[in-house]
């Protein structure tokens, strides 16, 4: 299912080349873009359900593990084991910055296709601060398409009364 959505993320740069230069054209390319979001969320979700798991989210338990791990040898006043946990964690952190860092490159290369750059959101795990920003980058992106066809942001009731 990964590769199938991935061809059709591949393939969406045509599909805009193919809409019709009319008066319309704006909405049928805002379809496109949503459709563009939508297939990105599936192929988020088809990375996270599947059995392997993301090497982030590998990555991240075991730092969890390794907290935990660490705090059981403070809480036994163990300080040798703790002092090795901690350089382990440190060891673990920078192999986390580095997969990071790659995942991001990937996600802001204009070189990357669509499935690269949803592979990489997805890779990034939901606890990473870029991931949370992307998130709300794109959902401030539908907004200001909204407002173009509704005249307003959000779901208020427009009264002004805060209900």
């Amino acid at each position: 299912m990964q590769q199938y959505i991935e061809k059709l993320l591949n393939e969406i740069p045509d599909l805009e080349g193919l809409v019709p230069n009319d008066a319309v054209k704006k909405y049928h390319l805002e379809t496109v873009a949503d459709h563009k979001e939508w297939l990105k969320g599936m192929l988020s979700q088809a990375i996270s359900d599947s059995a392997d798991g993301s090497e982030m989210d590998g990555l991240t338990k075991k730092m969890e593990e390794l907290e935990e791990q660490r705090q059981k040898a403070l809480d036994q006043n163990d300080l040798a084991e703790e002092k090795k946990i901690a350089a382990e964690m440190e060891a673990l952190q920078a192999e986390i910055d580095k997969l990071t860092e790659s995942l991001l490159n990937a996600l802001n290369s204009p070189n990357s296709t669509e499935a690269e750059k949803a592979r990489a959101l997805a890779g990034l795990s939901d606890k990473n601060a870029a991931a949370v920003i992307h998130s709300l980058a794109s959902e401030i992106a539908s907004d200001i398409r909204n407002i173009g066809r509704t005249g307003a942001v959000g779901t208020g009731s427009g009264t002004g009364s805060g209900t």
